[in-house]
């Protein structure tokens, strides 16, 4: 892997509310930074930047209108393609709660042109769905995302609720401009890393051959699969049963 690169890779991510830390934020920064052989610039929408590195670029958050009773989660989704910072730039979204555990410059290097391209949801069978926990546009190339939810929040609220990366795959692929990372490298901590029930009472979770971002979508939380908890609260008895694992090492890392 070359030790330098001339490419500069923008890296956004988007913090608001208590649900994240400082902390956090700067682990993956640090985490991305330590997983690619480009230069990085990362930028944080927030609107509380006290404790972040200070080699991060702070922005407001987006500027988005919500009608009543709407989720908020759209300001990601949404409020996203409508910022002015980065103009003709191509940018890589990345959750907060994910974990970086391989190389990430094929993954960098995938998106061309005004291609967008974003992880493919595994909840989703039998239907093309993107998981939002990463994926990547050249801003203002699809401001349509936006201006068609401020127009029609009603319609959007009572067809998705809160299933805002499912409206964002619909809006992309209306415009024949939806691609899909490959399955291989993005990966769900649920569905790929923990062991089948009953082996993830002895065997502990583990991180799947070419895997470059392992996602923590719901629970278990990445802190709390670090020391074997699936949440916080526990889960009711019942649910025990299944949601128990062993804690995982190399997320404590």
């Amino acid at each position: 892997m070359p030790k330098t690169s001339p490419k500069t890779i923008n890296v956004i991510a988007i913090k608001w509310g208590k649900k994240y830390n400082a902390q956090e934020v700067n682990a993956l920064f640090k985490s991305i930074k330590k997983h690619s052989s480009f230069s990085l610039a990362f930028h944080c929408f927030t609107e509380d930047a006290k404790g972040l590195d200070t080699n991060i670029k702070i922005h407001p958050l987006p500027k988005i209108s919500l009608i009543s009773g709407i989720s908020k989660t759209y300001q990601k989704e949404a409020g996203l393609m409508n910022i002015d910072v980065l103009e003709g730039e191509r940018v890589f979204f990345f959750d907060i709660d994910v974990a970086i555990v391989g190389s990430l410059d094929s993954l960098f290097n995938l998106p061309k042109n005004q291609e967008f391209w974003i992880t493919r949801d595994w909840n989703h069978r039998f239907k093309k769905v993107g998981q939002a926990s990463f994926f990547s546009y050249v801003v203002g190339s699809n401001r349509f995302v936006y201006d068609y939810f401020i127009a029609h929040q009603a319609s959007i609220k009572k067809q998705y609720g809160t299933a805002c990366q499912e409206y964002l795959t619909d809006q992309m692929r209306q415009h024949n401009n939806l691609h899909f990372f490959p399955k291989r490298d993005i990966v769900s901590f649920k569905h790929h890393c923990l062991p089948a029930w009953p082996l993830r009472f002895f065997k502990t979770a583990k991180i799947p051959d070419q895997a470059k971002i392992v996602c923590f979508h719901g629970d278990p939380k990445i802190d709390h699969a670090a020391s074997g908890r699936w949440s916080t609260p526990k889960p009711p008895i019942l649910k025990r049963i299944y949601k128990t694992f062993k804690p995982v090492p190399w997320l404590a890392k």
